[in-house]
């Protein structure tokens, strides 16, 4: 994976300097002077691996963990989209490998784009670590490789270009997205070419992990590193605070993303291979956002003459100018006004067909909803289903803590999935639903 020069033993990230401070006492306990100063007989510890924050705090708590996704089976397509241009791309799980193979054919500008349904969270004050695993193979000019925290506006992502490798931080502008892209030749901690701190050389063709750690409020540092020999290694620093004009991207609430282009239409069999992802936060997560519901009339919602059929009783979504918003469902409930029996499901990405006006909750939320009796629906995935008698009726059901439970979105990032509350009862019911959600804001 990378050689490792064994006759330096340390190393330092940026322009750090590590200093000793020898202590010396007289047989009295009086300190000496030393350099004109009066050394006191104070122990210090070290430690060049220890990890800072921006602010210059020590790393000493736990991490919280955001989102992750394991590849273990497949593709794992309920977390993330598939996007190639024509046909001339595709995403496929390789089992002996453990990862997913982007491939694209030797057409020109054919492209194979793999992205989150969910865009990450960020917690104001607290600094995101985005882990990767990785395999780019040998370079070959005319091949672009691409991963990162980014979507078509903002973001950052480390860049292989037929061999000119980058790190790159993308910005949307009223005239469109600007990038500031530095090239590995300036590349201002370590460029792994065996020359730099830690004096090992990068191997492309050896499975990798990287981390790009963020902070945000436009203003934070963001840093690329490389984890080898149980250590993670800085290559690079973006700082925008008292550097820059304008914040590094305009928002932080961004997918996780990958890319392989054939820009010149090269002949042969290219890959970029990509593995599990995990998001981390420092510290535990306290208050989160701010807390939103929508619900059924009073009156109810009918749920029709024959009996037993699932109703889409209530349904939301991301509005079409909040695509970004990051929404964590927390409780439902389910029922029906006359205490019937009922079976409820929660349904993800459902097709909906959605009658009247969708109604926004207010105009700072994130969410609209539906609930109409001639919206109808199909398909989708089944994240919860259950039984309610008619004496166990007005109490609250709680998502569950430890799945990730937050609102999706689909093509590529350009429409909001849904989030359905379907009820089935007996004949001519009235049917009631409410949801409430957190908004992380």
């Amino acid at each position: 994976m990378a050689t490792w020069n064994s006759s330096n033993t340390s190393f330092f990230s940026g322009n750090e300097t590590l200093h000793e401070t020898v202590i010396l006492a007289t047989n009295e306990g009086s300190p000496l002077l030393v350099n004109n100063h009066i050394n006191h007989p104070v122990i210090r510890v070290d430690d060049d691996t220890v990890q800072h924050t921006s602010r210059n705090r020590r790393k000493v708590s736990d991490q919280s963990i955001l989102y992750f996704n394991n590849i273990q089976f497949d593709e794992d397509e309920r977390s993330f989209d598939v996007s190639s241009t024509n046909a001339h791309g595709n995403a496929v799980f390789s089992t002996y490998d453990g990862m997913i193979a982007l491939q694209v054919s030797n057409t020109a500008s054919a492209n194979i784009a793999r992205q989150s349904r969910a865009v990450i969270p960020y917690y104001p004050g607290r600094q995101n670590e985005v882990l990767l695993s990785l395999r780019l193979t040998t370079p070959q000019e005319g091949i672009r490789r691409r991963l990162g925290l980014f979507d078509e506006n903002n973001g950052a992502y480390f860049e292989d270009d037929g061999g000119t490798y980058a790190v790159v931080l993308r910005r949307n502008t009223e005239s469109g997205p600007v990038e500031t892209r530095v090239t590995r030749d300036n590349w201002n901690v370590d460029k792994l070419d065996g020359t730099g701190p830690s004096r090992i050389t990068a191997n492309a063709e050896a499975v990798q992990m990287m981390t790009i750690e963020y902070e945000h409020f436009g203003a934070g540092q963001v840093e690329f590193n490389w984890v080898f020999d149980n250590n993670k290694f800085p290559i690079h620093q973006f700082n925008t605070g008292n550097y820059s004009n304008t914040i590094w991207a305009l928002t932080p609430f961004l997918p996780i993303r990958q890319e392989l282009t054939n820009k010149t239409g090269v002949a042969g069999d290219h890959k970029l291979f990509i593995g599990s992802t995990a998001i981390a936060t420092e510290g535990t997560i306290g208050v989160v956002g701010r807390m939103n519901s929508a619900a059924t009339r009073i009156q109810g919602y009918s749920l029709g003459s024959t009996a037993n059929i699932f109703k889409p009783v209530l349904v939301i979504r991301l509005r079409s100018d909040r695509l970004s918003g990051v929404v964590m469902p927390e409780y439902f409930q389910a029922g029906t006004l006359d205490n019937t029996n009922i079976f409820y499901e929660i349904i993800e990405n459902a097709n909906v067909t959605a009658a009247g006006v969708w109604q926004s909750i207010n105009n700072e939320s994130f969410v609209e909803y539906n609930s109409n009796t001639s919206t109808t629906f199909s398909g989708g995935d089944v994240i919860m289903q259950g039984y309610i008698s008619g004496t166990g009726q007005g109490g609250v059901i709680q998502f569950p803590r430890d799945a990730i439970n937050i609102l999706k979105r689909k093509n590529m990032g350009t429409e909001s999935e849904n989030l359905v509350v379907a009820i089935a009862s007996g004949a001519n019911k009235a049917a009631y639903a409410s949801l409430s959600w957190v908004e992380l804001r």
